[in-house]
């Protein structure tokens, strides 16, 4: 997974929207880079105002899950 991170993050910085939304997955879930939530949010907002329909998708769970926690 190390390996497809650093190529994920060569075409992320050039605007690549499926390399943003799949990189963010990586920091996400800590898979070939460590885990960074901040970062995969950063992602997932670039790659949906590019019109990513999944990141858009992940980021509309991500406010409803928050809105939904008790703490």
């Amino acid at each position: 997974m190390e390996e497809a991170a650093k190529w994920f993050k060569k075409a992320a910085d050039q605007g690549d929207r499926n390399a943003q939304y799949s990189l963010g997955l990586l920091y996400d879930y800590g898979e070939g880079v460590p885990q960074n939530k901040a970062e995969a949010l950063k992602l997932y907002r670039l790659a949906a105002k590019q019109g990513h329909i999944k990141a858009k998708s992940t980021l509309a769970e991500t406010r409803v899950s928050k809105d939904s926690d008790p703490t």
